[in-house]
This record gives structure tokens, sequence and C-alpha cells, in this order.
């Protein structure tokens, strides 16, 4: 299957409380190198943890998260809950879609209902 998608979830926990400036860098940055890639998703940050989903061609994903996400001094404890093909995207309009389940919304945030339809 030459289009078939290629899904990744896990969940880490941040090294130290990341401020919304830093949140915000992290998406930009997070949202450039992901369409450089053909990968979507989304992040979900809360309390200091984190829940991401990476979606796209596997080699992709796994090279972003394996070689790059895993290794991040910015979080800790990366626990990977879930990988393999999926039958299509669920997040196919976002490069990095964001959640924040406390405080403020930042750029690209979405409710949650927008998170899980």
């Amino acid at each position: 299957m030459p289009d078939s998608i290629f899904r990744l979830v896990y969940t880490s926990t941040a090294s130290t409380p990341m401020r919304e400036e830093e949140l915000t860098t992290l998406l930009s940055k997070a949202r450039d190198r992901n369409e450089s890639l053909g990968v979507t998703g989304a992040l979900v940050y809360r309390d200091n943890s984190f829940l991401q989903v990476l979606e796209g061609p596997e080699e992709a994903v796994r090279l972003l998260y394996y070689g790059s996400i895993e290794s991040d001094a910015r979080h800790k404890e990366c626990v990977v809950l879930w990988e393999g093909e999926a039958q299509k995207r669920e997040f196919d309009d976002w490069t990095m879609g964001f959640y924040r389940l406390a405080g403020g919304e930042l750029p690209g945030h979405r409710t949650l209902d927008e998170l899980l339809n």
C-alpha cells in the first residue's frame, strides 16, 4: 500500500514547566519541520505532561520520533502508547494541532472536540 499512513502516539513529562512562549516556539518549529516531512498530528499539554499523535509516511514518523523527539531534553519519560499503520490521517489539515487542557489559548489552539473529531 504505497499511500499507507503510519501513526505513533506517545506521552512524556516536561523536564521543567513550559511557559507560554516556550510552547509557542515549540509549536512553530514543529509545524515547520512536520510540513517539510509530510507529517501531521496533534499535541496535548496539561500539568507538564504531553500526549502527541504523529502521522504520515512511516520512515518520516519514525525518524522524527526516534531520531529527534525521544531524545529532546525538554521532556523525559517518553512512552510510546501505540504505533502502526492507520487507514487514514486523523489530523490531515494540521501540521501540528495543539490543545492545552488548562490555561490560556496559544496560536493553533483547538478545542477538545476538534481534536477528537
